[in-house]
């Protein structure tokens, strides 16, 4: 589950990670901040997790999974939008500079 967090928390931050976008609110510095904030302590679990509690074979198939159920959920059924338009949000435009 640690996995599969950072994994959509970072997917969504990836535009302003690469400076795709800039950040211009205080609001929203604070709310980067904090979110990467999450996924250090998401590491550091995952991290204390993987060495005192699992064996290896857990901790292999618990980081596929992951990554296999964010593949699956997170970039083919949300993006593609093949749910009805009526349970997502439509698409915010884009500014031009």
């Amino acid at each position: 589950m640690l996995n599969f967090c950072t994994l959509i928390v970072l997917n969504e931050l990836e535009n302003y990670m690469f400076m795709k976008k800039r950040i211009d609110s205080r609001i929203l510095k604070f709310m980067y901040y904090v979110c990467c904030l999450f996924v250090v302590a998401c590491q550091s679990m995952l991290l204390v997790t993987y060495l005192m509690y699992h064996t290896p074979l857990e901790k292999v198939m618990a980081t596929v999974l992951a990554v296999v159920a964010w593949q699956v959920l997170y970039e083919d059924f949300f993006k593609r939008k093949i749910l009805p338009s009526f349970v997502l949000a439509p698409p915010a435009k884009e500014k031009e500079i």
